[in-house]
């Protein structure tokens, strides 16, 4: 047996290690896509469309959810913005997810779920190199109103998510260590 009594202790510890990495949300599942005819139909749909470049990825874990956050510096805007930066949330490990990189530009159809801004691979989305004809379709967009800073709010959540990990798995050390000495004293 692989734990057996003399190791049940260590066995928990890691079968409990290996769980918290476990999630079961991200599971993929097949992405349900009606993409716009054009760029028109997409304006009209969407909560936001405008262009901007990737300066940071981080991930966030929302009610179980995994995502990736871009961190959009904005430049042009045609509908439901006015903010020069903001952040923008695909959902990790889902068939659904898209795929930004930094340094990057987008021209971007997002939506609005639950206060975030949020996008999906199976829609007008693209590197503006590939979306010339919808910038064409779209026309001269507007300048951001509202200059903003968001890194510093994405850097102050990342160090607070990598200090309850620490904390978490330091408390689950001392459990262990202390539940290892009982034993031994018995």
């Amino acid at each position: 047996m692989l734990c057996n009594k003399s190791r049940g202790l260590f066995c928990l510890t890691g079968i409990l290690i290996i769980l918290m990495f476990v999630n079961p949300s991200s599971i993929a599942m097949a992405c349900d896509c009606n993409i716009p005819k054009n760029a028109n139909e997409a304006l009209e749909k969407a909560a936001a469309v405008f262009r901007g470049e990737v300066l940071q990825l981080t991930e966030e874990k929302i009610n179980g959810e995994s995502y990736s956050v871009a961190l959009i510096s904005v430049s042009e805007i045609w509908k439901g913005i006015e903010e020069s930066q903001v952040r923008v949330y695909t959902e990790k490990g889902s068939s659904c997810q898209f795929d930004f990189e930094v340094g990057k530009e987008y021209l971007l159809y997002s939506y609005e779920y639950n206060g975030m801004l949020k996008v999906i691979n199976c829609s007008r989305c693209a590197e503006v190199k590939y979306a010339n004809q919808d910038l064409l379709e779209l026309g001269k967009g507007k300048e951001p109103v509202n200059t903003v800073q968001l890194e510093e709010d994405l850097k102050s959540n990342k160090l607070f998510n990598q200090t309850s990990i620490l904390l978490l798995l330091l408390i689950i050390v001392f459990v262990t260590v202390y539940l290892w000495r009982k034993k031994i004293k018995k």
